[in-house]
């Protein structure tokens, strides 16, 4: 059977020092690098960041004047009376450019659309990131049950043989002897479902992360430290700032407080068009030998919207509804707000319990693994049944099974704090941790 030292309760996965070979054992860092480098979604969203980083460097062409060429040729004749045909050419060019009292301000709608897509991406890396490492971990506490499992087999084959061989020689009762019979077939199809779910996560993992093969080091644990944390209005006041939810409702403001101005301006602010066009054409009556002919004109015209200023129109309307837009959005940073508050409360509440819970796994643990040492002994010596052994048995295997489960449930709950306050799980240790 594979100890479990109690002293070392800071210590996580010390059940799991049983494994098989690997073929390819993965760290969690390669994993995670894995996933960035082929994540589907993270790719995507890669290439809109792109796309929005080339539109903001690329903002100065609002102030970039409209330039036109053209040129045509063309031949004039009449059928009565019959004239000699008259060919004719034109060349021209233009050059305008309208300033737009909204130009400025579509500068700053394409930098705010550059940074909401820079946060966009972040969260999503982010998320990334946190799925894989929570399943990475998620595999070896699965790896572990299974070792629990065939240990437990492994005990109930032990109690079978021996039982059948003290039936064989009337030492135990038949009745005895059955029990453990099916407690030994029964250990059998547990470990298969154990390896079947693994083996089914690991697919998943896989996909995850994009490889074809690979597993996880089976050496890699998370650490396991209690939390000695602040209050939790502090925490709140001082991280809740820095969430990339709270950031991106933020920049939902600011984009609509944008959109606000730009239509207010383009809809109420006149536009100054200022335009210069050259013409070419033949001066005289052989198109193509007579000296060419150059002309130009120039203007320069203010045109001064008033559709706004009408109650009703649909530009006030527009107006009103990009107020509104404002209004929604902060309604929604207000919620957010508060929602985050809930949540970084939340996750330091789970924390707190979860280790305890574990504290309290380990434990029960521990005096489930010294009873079973002494039905065992007692067994042995015919003052424990069967009955009593095979409990016991499965105490041990439950209580174990549970430390597992409860060391992966507070390593997540850590996880999901330390992603509420934006930071890494090393940070989370290195400000509350208790060595």
């Amino acid at each position: 059977m594979i100890p479990y030292n109690a002293k070392s309760a800071l210590t996580p996965f010390l059940l799991f020092t049983v494994i098989s070979a690997y073929a390819h054992a993965l760290s969690v860092e390669e994993s995670v690098q894995l996933a960035l480098q082929h994540n589907a979604e993270l790719r995507q969203q890669a290439l809109l960041l792109e796309n929005a980083r080339k539109e903001n460097s690329a903002r100065w062409n609002a102030f970039l004047p409209s330039i036109s060429a053209g040129g045509g040729i063309s031949n004039t004749h009449t059928f009565t009376p019959q004239t000699a045909a008259q060919w004719a050419w034109n060349a021209s060019a233009g050059i305008s450019i309208n300033l737009q009292t909204n130009a400025p301000v579509q500068l700053m709608q394409k930098t705010l659309a550059f940074e909401a897509a820079q946060t966009q991406y972040n969260q999503l890396e982010r998320s990334v990131v946190k799925e894989v490492i929570l399943a990475y971990y998620a595999l070896i506490a699965l790896r572990t049950n299974i070792e629990i499992l065939q240990t437990n087999l492994t005990l109930s084959e032990e109690v079978y043989r021996q039982n059948r061989i003290n039936y064989e020689y009337g030492l135990t009762s038949e009745l005895d002897m059955l029990r453990s019979q099916y407690a030994y077939q029964r250990a059998g199809p547990e470990l298969q479902a154990a390896e079947s779910s693994y083996e089914s996560s690991l697919r998943a993992f896989l996909i995850l992360i994009g490889a074809d093969e690979g597993e996880p080091d089976p050496n890699a644990v998370p650490p396991l430290y209690a939390l000695d944390l602040p209050d939790v209005q502090l925490l709140t006041d001082s991280y809740s700032a820095n969430r990339l939810d709270i950031i991106q409702l933020e920049q939902a403001v600011q984009e609509a407080e944008l959109n606000k101005l730009s239509l207010a301006l383009s809809t109420r602010a006149p536009t100054l068009n200022l335009s210069e066009t050259l013409r070419l054409s033949p001066d005289g009556s052989d198109a193509f030998s007579a000296e060419p002919g150059v002309g130009g004109t120039f203007s320069v015209s203010l045109s001064i919207p008033l559709d706004s200023l009408i109650p009703g129109s649909s530009d006030s309307l527009s107006i009103a509804a990009a107020e509104n837009a404002i209004t929604a959005a902060q309604i929604a940073l207000e919620t957010g707000q508060k929602q985050a508050s809930q949540n970084i409360a939340d996750c330091a509440a789970e924390t707190k319990r979860l280790y305890e819970t574990l504290n309290i796994s380990r434990l029960n643990h521990q005096i489930t693994e010294r009873a079973y040492a002494l039905a065992q002994d007692g067994y042995d010596n015919g003052l424990v049944s069967q009955t009593d052994l095979e409990t016991s048995r499965q105490d041990m295997t439950a209580a174990w099974q549970a430390v597992v489960q409860a060391e992966i449930n507070y390593f997540s709950a850590v996880y999901n704090l330390a992603d509420a306050l934006q930071l890494s799980v090393s940070d989370v240790y290195s400000l509350w941790g208790i060595q």
